[in-house]
């Protein structure tokens, strides 16, 4: 499990999503992506990690990214111009 301090003012509109990578930038492990379910809100304190995905000894980079959503859209559809 990897965990983190709450986002001060973060709530179940925001967005958080952990990502790790190896150091050749190949993503190992993300959370799901924003509309996605189980997707992290802005509550979101951990993400729990299945065994085996990352090996002993080894290094890799960690992206935790917050992201405020202050309004979104899921019914209107896009008009797109020729």
């Amino acid at each position: 499990m990897v965990a983190w301090d709450a986002w001060p003012g973060g709530n179940a509109a925001d967005f958080i999503q952990l990502r790790i990578e190896d150091l050749q930038n190949n993503k190992l492990f993300a959370t799901p992506d924003l509309g996605k379910p189980l997707a992290l809100d802005g509550r979101a304190t951990s993400a729990t990690i299945k065994a085996g995905i990352l090996a002993p000894n080894q290094s890799y980079r960690a992206t935790l990214l917050f992201k405020r959503i202050p309004a979104l859209d899921t019914t209107t559809i896009p008009r797109f111009w020729v």
